[in-house]
């Protein structure tokens, strides 16, 4: 197997490997929240309820930018456009690790997606979130050393 094969392999099998050190994640189903075009979450998956530590239906109505910190001073969508901004799109290209926060304060990162998609007529963003580590509760855990 080439090298190029064994990375995508463990990026498919959510094993990654730097020195030593795994970091483990499930890719099994992203956190997904479906926002509105001012940015409101009106649908999340079970997966984000659990990510952020409430329900889905508690998600639902709140603003992305609690949930994303970096969202806060950035536009969601480019102007007077029914398209995501190309600086948040080139962000998710590449990986960048986003800072999120669920709603008691704990922060941790993750890669996120952006999709632009077209629901019921309206214009509306999928964000899948990829988090580097699992919360729960009042701890993060995201090494597991010399396995």
């Amino acid at each position: 197997m080439t090298t190029l094969a064994a990375d995508k392999s463990e990026r498919i099998h959510g094993l990654t490997q730097t020195n030593n050190s795994h970091i483990k994640r499930s890719y099994d189903m992203p956190a997904m929240l479906i926002l509105s075009e001012d940015g409101k979450i009106f649908y999340a998956n079970k997966e984000a309820g659990e990510l952020l530590d409430l329900s889905p239906k508690q998600l639902s109505k709140l603003h992305i930018s609690k949930v994303i910190l970096e969202l806060i001073n950035m536009d969601l969508l480019e102007e007077g456009k029914k398209r995501v901004n190309a600086y948040l799109r080139f962000l998710s290209r590449i990986g960048y690790k986003f800072e999120l926060c669920n709603l008691h304060g704990k922060r941790f990162s993750g890669v996120l997606f952006f999709n632009d998609i077209d629901l019921h007529g309206r214009h509306s963003v999928v964000v899948l979130i990829y988090p580097d580590s699992k919360v729960y509760s009042n701890v993060i855990y995201q090494f597991n050393e010399g396995e």
